[in-house]
């Protein structure tokens, strides 16, 4: 008999006539504020019989033909009769829970809604500290913490105006209250800011840190090559915290410079020669230095483009100058390669003899080309003008030749591999003349990370261990100056099942076809069991179907998703009950039915 009896138990606690007279909730409200709850109803022609509210099953007000408040209310709610809304004023954090009104029209069925107020104190007063103490990146530790008043929902941190992530030097507490930094590191230095918020307020609060570092990135800005007579200035620069102070040597010797620039008011010969600045840091007690030649500048320097060149092996390269044609002729053009020459044209052209079908000079301008590029054809070389008038005219380049690139592939270790167990590692190789190596992960670049690490020359990435986002196509771009080749590789990443999720509704009315759909990230594709009410049913597909609603249906669905290579499970459950707008099973129908088990109990 017993057995008989939980089905129609079920039904009628799953029902209420006029269910979804309530906007979905939750609803939030600020603390001394006000909430209104509104209805989904239209005022009707014959005004409501009753409206009552009640919180956590206390009655606050009820209204016939006249209203019964419970006292602590009198001053803080008012009523809207036609349909059924009520206003809360100076709302107290006491006041959170659950609302429910139950309104009987003038003819028709009761109709019954609820819903949950959640009562918010303003977040105010919000702060970060620290502990006290210099910082110096690489060797210090700190932390950072978060606080405010009010009812604090979440925290998000930032630093200068970007969401924060965890990564090998940054974690957080449970409550993201506080964030540790181990250690500090140079892009730690500047302004995190932690946004405290709850559904009715937020404030952001801000708080420099001061990380001491450097000196880094040690620079001399200035030229090179400056013709006699010429006013030198080089200017020395370093990231640093505090700023670096500067000191200067001269082809190995002190100077009494002691600022970040070195001026040489007018060049001469002995002013040629090696440059060097040294940054120190007074905090971090370290220094670095940098080196600048300057040299000499030839008459007639800069008649060719700034280089180098680039040409791709069994191509062509033209050498061309910044001079244009002149009215008489150059007396002579010569070129040589690495300092031996290898064409001089007078009256007539003197080619050396390896490179006779190979260049073509152009008289008029100085420029040549090459042709047939070997690599061996890499090096410095120089063009020497004598005009009709005026003197000699000197420039210096520099080709370099590359293979092209060709036959790239991504190989990687055989094996099956499972998230959070595996290690793996892709290793990109090609012909050719390889300059550089870029990773890309679904078209997006690899970054390095907790998993991701790089070789010196990026040939091989390694991955340890090896996670869901690593599943689908690691590409590897093979490039030099003159060409590029792109290979994709699939890496199977076997995970999950993760997210379980049932799609459908979570109350049907009687008589209604039903479709639960069971989905989950997994690899391979999970396979499916259903349960309802805790017994297995013989239904193992992705989708479980009732045909026509009865009330035996109504209850918990339970679907259990399965991965065969991970060997995992993950489970969730919906909730199935009766909706119940009028005119569903009468309450009428569902008394008869409880006093009749009643009887029969």
């Amino acid at each position: 008999m017993l057995g008989t009896a939980a089905p129609l138990l079920l039904l009628l606690s799953g029902m209420c006539a006029g269910e979804g007279i309530l906007p979905p909730g939750p609803l939030s409200g600020a603390a001394a504020g006000t909430v209104t709850f509104s209805t989904t109803l239209t005022a009707p022609e014959s005004p409501f019989l009753s409206v009552s509210w009640s919180f956590k099953g206390v009655n606050i007000i009820t209204s016939t033909s006249t209203n019964i408040t419970e006292p602590g209310y009198s001053s803080r709610i008012s009523l809207d009769r036609a349909t059924g809304a009520l206003e809360l004023r100076g709302l107290l954090l006491e006041d959170s829970g659950e609302y429910t009104v139950t309104i009987i029209p003038d003819a028709g069925l009761q109709r019954q809604g609820e819903t949950t107020l959640n009562v918010y104190a303003l977040i105010t007063g919000a702060s970060i500290s620290s502990p006290p103490g210099v910082l110096i990146e690489d060797r210090s530790f700190t932390n950072l913490s978060c606080d405010a008043s009010g009812s604090i929902s979440s925290r998000e941190w930032l630093k200068d105006g970007q969401m924060l992530q965890p990564g090998d030097r940054v974690s957080f507490s449970n409550s993201k209250r506080t964030v540790f930094i181990h250690p500090v590191h140079s892009s730690h230095h500047g302004s995190f800011q932690c946004r405290v918020s709850n559904p009715v307020s937020s404030m952001t609060v801000e708080h420099r840190l001061t990380v001491n570092y450097g000196p880094h990135n040690v620079s001399i800005t200035g030229p090179s090559a400056a013709a006699p007579g010429q006013r030198v200035t080089l200017q020395c620069e370093a990231d640093s915290v505090p700023p670096a102070t500067f000191s200067w040597r001269f082809n190995g010797n002190e100077t009494q410079v002691n600022t970040s620039t070195f001026t040489i008011e007018r060049l001469q010969v002995e002013n040629l020669g090696n440059y060097s600045c040294t940054a120190s840091n007074m905090v971090t007690m370290l220094q670095n230095s940098t080196v600048q030649h300057l040299r000499g500048m030839c008459a007639g320097e800069g008649i060719l483009p700034p280089g180098p060149l680039s040409g791709a092996a069994a191509g062509t390269v033209t050498f061309s100058t910044t001079l244009t044609a002149p009215e008489s002729p150059f007396l002579s053009v010569s070129w040589s390669f690495k300092g031996v020459n290898i064409i001089t044209s007078t009256s007539t052209n003197i080619t050396e003899p390896g490179y006779s079908s190979r260049i073509s000079l152009d008289r008029a301008t100085g420029a040549l080309e090459l042709r047939g590029l070997l690599l061996e054809d890499s090096g410095e070389y120089t063009v020497t003008i004598i005009p009709d008038a005026g003197l000699q005219r000197q420039g210096e380049t520099t080709l370099n030749v590359y293979a092209l690139i060709t036959g790239a592939s991504i190989s990687s270790p055989p094996g099956v591999l499972i998230e959070d167990r595996s290690f793996t590692n892709l290793s990109c190789d090609a012909s050719g003349s390889i300059s550089s190596r870029e990773w890309l992960k679904d078209g997006q670049m690899l970054q390095p990370g907790d998993r991701v690490s790089f070789s010196n020359s990026k040939r091989t990435v390694f991955i340890h261990p090896v996670h869901s986002s690593h599943h689908g196509s690691f590409q590897c771009r093979v490039s030099n100056p003159v060409s590029s080749m792109t290979v994709e590789h699939r890496l199977t990443v076997n995970y999950g099942p993760h997210n379980v999720s049932i799609t459908g509704p979570s109350a049907a009315a009687p008589g209604q076809r039903v479709t639960l759909q069971c989905e989950a990230d997994s690899v391979p594709p999970a396979t499916f069991s259903w349960r309802f009410n805790g017994n297995e049913t013989q239904v193992n597909t992705s989708t479980y179907t009732i045909e026509r609603l009865q009330v035996e249906n109504l209850g918990n669905y339970s679907c259990t998703a399965s991965n065969m290579v991970t060997m995992l499970q993950n489970s969730t459950v919906l909730h199935l009950r009766a909706s119940c707008t009028a005119p569903c099973w009468s309450f009428l129908l569902l008394l008869i039915s409880a006093l009749s088990l009643r009887e029969l109990l």
